[in-house]
């Protein structure tokens, strides 16, 4: 396997015959904001497979700190023409992160490991924002690309890969066939970023949902410790066993949905809620809900939508592309709960008082219901 690694930078070379139109770009760069987080993390991209790795540092021992493009140039000129309402907007070429380790130290903190896996037609990198600041808490964090799948995937070399289905959901029998690729990229990904001891977490939306559960209701080795689905049907390979049906490896699964997204309301998480508590009722889980938030709200497409300031370009488009809450508000009660959840399962803080309802500073989120602790 040949792997093209590249440090803290978005694949630097392009092939511009391949780019989507040749319309002039906007070049005033839109900094995303800090992440609130203690590190500053490096960005890396790879291929075979296609991924981003985010690695943290305190900041204070990174030699250089700086910025570097949001999206590689092509998949940004394909999400302006997809994603926003009108050509003249160039807003995906003109993102920024910010706080980017340039020069990491030799030294690496000791770090937990998240694997993340998105929905069906869309790309990693609509997820990075998200990635970045959770990782600012001290997580390395992989989020991964499945060519075909995603809705473009472009490679260092600029080969770009756009994806083999329409837009729009996919079929049940579509969705299982491409949760089965997702499940051994997943557990492939696994094996090059974690040490044998080292146990994992996986989180993911909507499709990605559904095959990081697979993955780890499928786990017997005790290798997947916690799961957290951002408004995901579960979909076969997902079986009837909930979280597995061994009482001697703990797993513990978070359920964060949209408006109206419950377990009473989704007969998939029902079923995988009532199994677990039959077979191992001791298992961690906890389902919390953001009212007046759509599918999309689970992406960092609110959250840039508003730090770049457009959405007032037409606010009607928006609202139904993502919803009508402020992105930057948004992202931080979801990060607030994911964090909290893989600062308990994975970092053993015992303190969790989002997760047992008693601390109210996030009164966006509806807490739906927890069992096993």
């Amino acid at each position: 396997m040949t792997l093209l690694v590249l440090r803290a930078v978005f694949f630097p070379s392009f092939v511009p015959s391949l780019i989507v139109g040749q319309a002039s770009v906007n070049t005033t760069a839109i900094p995303l904001p800090v992440p609130e987080g203690p590190y500053a993390s490096t960005i890396t991209d790879q291929s075979l497979p296609t991924l981003s790795y985010y690695e943290p540092y305190f900041r204070d021992d990174c030699a250089k700190i700086g910025e570097i493009d949001y999206m590689p140039a092509a998949v940004a000129e394909w999400f302006n023409e997809n994603d926003l309402p009108s050509p003249g907007l160039t807003t995906f070429s003109q993102l920024k992160f910010s706080d980017i380790c340039l020069e990491a130290p030799t030294t690496k903190p000791d770090t937990p490991l998240l694997i993340w896996t998105g929905g069906f037609y869309t790309s990693r990198l609509q997820y990075g924002a998200i990635a970045q600041e959770i990782s600012s808490w001290g997580y390395r964090v992989v989020t991964i690309d499945h060519p075909y799948d995603a809705a473009i995937v472009e490679f260092p070399d600029g080969t770009i890969i756009y994806s083999a289905y329409a837009s729009g959901a996919p079929t049940d029998a579509t969705s299982a066939c491409l949760q089965s690729i997702r499940v051994k990229d997943i557990e492939f990904v696994t094996g090059l970023f974690s040490e044998a001891s080292e146990v994992v977490g996986l989180y993911g939306h909507s499709l990605g949902a559904s095959s990081q559960t697979a993955v780890l209701q499928a786990d017997t080795t005790g290798k997947y410790v916690a799961g957290c689905n951002l408004d995901g049907k579960l979909q076969p390979p997902v079986g009837p066993t909930g979280l597995g049906n061994s009482s001697k490896i703990k797993k513990s699964y978070m359920f964060f949905a949209h408006d109206n997204h419950t377990i009473a309301s989704d007969p998939s998480w029902t079923a995988f809620w009532n199994t677990t508590d039959i077979l191992t009722p001791n298992d961690p889980r906890v389902s919390l809900e953001l009212p007046k938030t759509i599918h999309n709200s689970f992406t960092d497409l609110p959250f840039v939508i508003d730090v770049a300031g457009v959405r007032s370009v037409n606010e009607s488009y928006f609202e139904t592309l993502i919803d009508n809450i402020y992105g930057p508000r948004e992202i931080h009660d979801i990060i607030s709960y994911v964090r909290e959840f893989f600062d308990w399962t994975l970092k053993g803080v015992e303190t969790h008082p989002l997760l047992d309802a008693s601390n109210n500073s996030l009164p966006d989120v509806l807490f739906v219901q927890k069992a096993g602790y």
